[in-house]
């Protein structure tokens, strides 16, 4: 019998490929190592930021301007006005000055928003109070202001 002749063995043939498929997937490994290894070692906010998309980078940019905004309307003017104020005086020790500075600020901005909205509220409360008492003027005068029927029955 000739080559041509020979009986084929399925289960040599199957190892055949096995091994074939085996080298290949070593090759593999071996290319992503060598990949791996041109890649400088990346921090995990590193990592994170080089998967984010251009769409995720966008909303990232706004939340930063709308940051930078309020640090800068809310922010950075009490911190100026206490370095002057520090600046100025020349404490011994400036950043405990300029702590105190902002503590002692930041307790006279929330004494007048508390007062803004206790005078919102109290504004409101006479708004809800005026309604309510037009209101019932208007249902015992049997008006349709109120409730939209005549309590007055024809």
């Amino acid at each position: 019998m000739g080559e041509k002749d020979a009986v084929k063995d399925p289960a040599a043939e199957v190892e055949g490929e096995k091994k074939m498929k085996g080298e290949d997937e070593d090759e593999d490994e071996d290319e992503h190592k060598d990949k791996d290894k041109d890649k400088p070692d990346l921090l995990p906010h590193e990592e994170l930021f080089s998967k984010t998309n251009t769409a995720d980078v966008e909303q990232i940019q706004e939340l930063l301007e709308t940051y930078d905004d309020y640090a800068i309307n809310n922010v950075m003017r009490q911190i100026t006005e206490g370095m002057m104020s520090i600046h100025s005086t020349s404490p011994d020790d400036p950043v405990d000055a300029l702590a105190d500075y902002l503590i002692t600020k930041g307790k006279e901005l929330e004494a007048e928003g508390n007062r803004k909205a206790r005078e919102n509220f109290d504004g409101l409360l006479a708004h809800v109070e005026e309604l309510s008492s037009r209101m019932f003027d208007a249902r015992t005068e049997g008006s349709t202001f109120a409730t939209g029927f005549s309590s007055v029955m024809s």
